[in-house]
């Protein structure tokens, strides 16, 4: 579902209180006894039985922000679903042409009721946001319950991935204008750079710094906080070029993302080549022409390496394991992908913004 949001505050106001009687049914969890629970979770030592509801009160939260429901609401649509199957069961069906009928209808209502999760799910984590659900999950990813911080991770995940499945190359995420326009972006960003760098906060400001790169993808990044975001995603093992990728969606952003020599670190990680090359391709593709030399002298050879078998065949790590064959073909498809538009720059017919 492609979501679009209009420049202006009445249409973000508008936007957000559209079918909110609906939405205050679906959010039977008092939002500010959630708060509580969550911050003593944090601030003090929980029972076993108080950290159990905690986890309980955290899945519920999460249903609402993948499925826009409640797990009452989704085991009272199942019951439905049965009641109509044993009916079917026992009346049968004798009539072909209206039994197709009934299934279109069937299908047109399960579609409508589709769509209205997709919008309740937005409607949901736009209130979540605003009452400022952020800052208490991110302090949740330093419990010492392992269930707490995957489920904080899942929901943090889950409220800004909105519409990012379907966003091409170039769209902006559809949060960042609203989220930019009430302050919530800026709160974010101070607090990565308020929470500190030791041991205990590593998960909250790698977490911060993956929200933050979500919501600016195809947008520039604020030039005294920018940097410090980029470095803390490369700081991240094995998980931070897909995040890179959607910065380096902005040209704005190269030097930054560039900066000391990164180029030549990009396809330094053997077990992440796939999600290197897609950075590298996005690099190319609407960088400058002057990054975009540096990089192609930089890495022609190894993206060349990478687009033959008898290389990706050979160990790629100090216990001597090989890559999957699915592995070897996606890399060799995609180093393929950017050596052909590494050519065409050097031809002068693709890529390269000149300065």
């Amino acid at each position: 579902m492609h979501v679009t949001y209009e420049v202006g505050q009445e249409e973000i106001i508008r936007s957000s209180n559209e079918n909110i009687d609906k939405a205050e049914v679906y959010s039977i969890i008092s939002y500010e006894d959630e708060m509580y629970q969550l911050k003593r979770l944090n601030e003090e030592g929980e029972s076993d039985k108080e950290s159990v509801k905690v986890r309980k009160n955290l899945k519920e939260l999460m249903r609402i922000l993948y499925f826009g429901r409640t797990n009452a609401d989704e085991q009272e649509y199942e019951s439905d679903q049965n009641r109509e199957i044993d009916i079917e069961r026992d009346c049968g069906v004798n009539d072909i042409d209206n039994d197709n009928e009934d299934k279109e209808d069937v299908f047109g209502q399960q579609q409508d009721n589709y769509e209205n999760d997709i919008e309740m799910a937005e409607i949901e984590k736009r209130k979540l946001i605003q009452k400022g659900i952020v800052p208490i999950v991110l302090k949740m990813l330093t419990s010492a319950d392992e269930d707490v911080v995957f489920i904080a991770r899942r929901i943090l995940d889950g409220l800004f991935n909105i519409g990012m499945k379907y966003l091409q190359g170039g769209e902006q995420h559809p949060l960042r204008q609203p989220l930019a326009y009430d302050g919530t972006i800026d709160e974010l960003i101070k607090y990565f750079i308020e929470v500190g760098k030791g041991d205990t906060k590593q998960q909250i400001r790698e977490a911060i710094a993956q929200i933050i790169a979500s919501l600016y993808k195809a947008y520039p990044l604020p030039q005294n906080s920018g940097p410090e975001i980029i470095n803390q995603l490369k700081s991240i093992y094995n998980n931070s070029q897909q995040y890179i990728e959607l910065l380096a969606d902005c040209p704005d952003n190269h030097d930054m993302i560039l900066d000391n020599d990164y180029e030549l670190k990009i396809l330094s990680q053997e077990d992440n080549l796939v999600p290197s090359l897609h950075l590298l391709l996005t690099l190319l593709l609407v960088g400058s022409e002057r990054n975009n030399q540096i990089m192609i002298y930089a890495l022609k050879d190894k993206v060349k390496l990478l687009s033959y078998y008898s290389y990706l065949n050979e160990p790629k790590n100090k216990y001597g394991l090989g890559l999957s064959n699915a592995n070897k073909n996606d890399i060799k498809t995609q180093a393929q992908q950017v050596l052909l538009v590494m050519k065409l720059i050097l031809e002068g017919k693709c890529g390269g913004e000149v300065q």
